[in-house]
């Protein structure tokens, strides 16, 4: 034989039978995969043929491969007692809420819907999105950009820093 030693005689006789007399009693149903132990095949069939179906939460959206996972997570929803009274969701502290309300006090884009937690965010969405507002200014060329980002990007793109322009 071989001379591996093993700490547990049950892993000896696991790896008699599956590599010295190659005995595999543990078929797939699936495919034609063998294995020396019932656990293996668990696994292979749990990894290799099993349909992930989802598990959705109807209280908040999110959804779940495993029920372990899901009750785990339907047990929070049990600790949640600060409810927000403009929709169905829940939080575990009120600092929590607080900052999830703000989504419905905030300022609205009449235009798309998007929700602003600031005035001047709303503003700068506005003018970036909306009016298309090209307030800077390219000193080499004079073209106009909606952010100093763009703008800076160009330079570095198509100018050297004296103005010329790359061939």
């Amino acid at each position: 034989m071989c001379n591996i030693a093993f700490a547990w005689q049950s892993n000896y006789k696991r790896h008699l039978k599956s590599v010295h007399e190659r005995i595999k009693p543990y078929a797939c149903s699936e495919c034609p995969y063998k294995f020396t132990a019932a656990a293996d095949l668990k696994r292979h069939q749990h990894s290799k043929h099993a349909q992930t179906k989802y598990i959705p939460c109807n209280l908040c959206q999110k959804t779940f491969k495993c029920e372990r996972g899901f009750r785990r997570h339907m047990e929070r929803h049990s600790e949640e007692k600060f409810k927000c009274q403009n929709c169905p969701r829940a939080f575990v502290n009120a600092e929590k809420l607080k900052a999830h309300e703000s989504i419905h006090s905030g300022h609205k884009c009449n235009q798309c819907g998007k929700i602003f937690k600031h005035r001047h965010a709303l503003r700068n969405h506005i003018n970036l999105t909306h009016l298309n507002i090209r307030n800077f200014e390219c000193v080499y060329c004079n073209k106009k950009f909606r952010s100093k980002a763009h703008l800076l990007r160009h330079q570095r793109n198509l100018h050297d820093g004296n103005g010329k322009q790359f061939p």
